[in-house]
């Protein structure tokens, strides 16, 4: 068969190198001119394009939220009424395992295990501070491991954490609980702020407290400018120290009671027996004395819930939330 019927039956037509040329160059100058323009007008529109992102920075996003039911033939008839609510809203997926484990490890630790503890060892007695204790380890460790649960069950789920309850419960009750985290937070920041202010004046009572408060709530500004990926380098590495300086308070404090420090001697179990195990003259006053810890044990165990609100920053969050979970077993009796 002819050359020349191949390309006719191919159905191809033949361009000339100049068509090609032309083309080439109308296509450049279109592509020159409309660069020329978007420039201009991003020039011209910058100031307004900034204040614009400014103002709605303070608006919700704009998502289009949608309900999509779990694809699971196994479902129960319960499993299959709840909806996974997905939003369209991409956040940067930065948070890798090791940030996420160490913050169910050492966040919290600070003001609720380090201060307000001396303050219950005082108002009610070793005893009443270890049963305290035992007894808010079951309940968070139950908690902390149904917080891991349902955020891997739902990762994609907006308000993660805080809309377990309306979705579970019901709405009247996580409207509620919603409120009581937000003002919890709103508590615990200027309790912190001034806590690490008077630790630092237990050194220096020269400077005023207010410029130390200063400097923390700067530097706390300061890192979440930068992104999740910052915060959780930050976390990383200040719980690393927390962890670190309890085990050197624990190795301290085994050296003390054995009488390797100090001029005491032998300490063992001296406090339990004079002034006693319980503080108060009455049972009524014991049990008063071991609900107030409840309240201290409580909020040193405040934070180890983060891991579960981050879900939607981490990287795998099938993998690094139950590592989570599980190590936070370690937190809860050890630390």
């Amino acid at each position: 068969m002819p050359l020349s019927e191949d390309f006719g039956s191919s159905g191809k037509k033949e361009t000339s190198p100049d068509s090609i040329s032309v083309r080439s160059f109308s296509a450049g100058n279109n592509l020159q001119s409309l660069t020329s323009e978007k420039s201009y007008s991003r020039d011209s529109t910058g100031n307004d394009k900034l204040i614009h992102r400014f103002v709605d920075s303070f608006k919700r996003a704009e998502s289009s939220t949608t309900k999509t039911k779990q694809i699971n033939k196994n479902t129960s008839d319960l499993e299959e009424d709840v909806h996974s609510f997905t939003s369209d809203s991409d956040l940067k997926k930065s948070m890798k395992s090791r940030h996420v484990v160490m913050m169910s490890l050492g966040t919290g630790i600070g003001t609720g295990l380090l201060v307000a503890n001396a303050k219950g060892l005082h108002y009610g007695g070793p005893a009443a501070l270890v049963i305290g204790y035992v007894l808010v380890s079951f309940v968070t460790y139950f908690m902390i491991q149904a917080a891991g649960e349902m955020a891997v069950t739902y990762p994609t789920l907006p308000a993660n954490f805080n809309a377990y309850s309306s979705i579970f419960v019901s709405k009247p009750f996580g409207f509620a609980t919603v409120w009581l985290y937000c003002f919890q937070w709103l508590t615990v920041l200027p309790l912190e702020l001034i806590t690490a202010s008077m630790t630092v004046q237990f050194w220096n009572d020269k400077i005023n407290a207010d410029i130390f408060i200063l400097i923390f709530f700067v530097f706390l500004l300061f890192v979440h400018f930068f992104g999740v990926k910052a915060y959780g380098e930050t976390e990383f590495i200040f719980n690393c120290c927390k962890i670190l300086m309890i085990a050197g308070f624990i190795i301290l404090s085994v050296v003390i009671n054995c009488g390797g420090a100090g001029n005491d001697g032998y300490i063992g179990g001296k406090y339990w027996r004079n002034p006693g195990a319980f503080a108060g003259d009455s049972s009524a006053s014991r049990f008063k004395n071991i609900c107030y810890i409840l309240v201290t044990a409580y909020f040193s165990f405040g934070g180890m819930e983060l891991f579960a609100l981050s879900v939607q920053e981490q990287e795998n969050p099938r993998k690094s939330t139950p590592v989570a979970a599980k190590r936070s077993i370690y937190r809860i009796l050890i630390i």
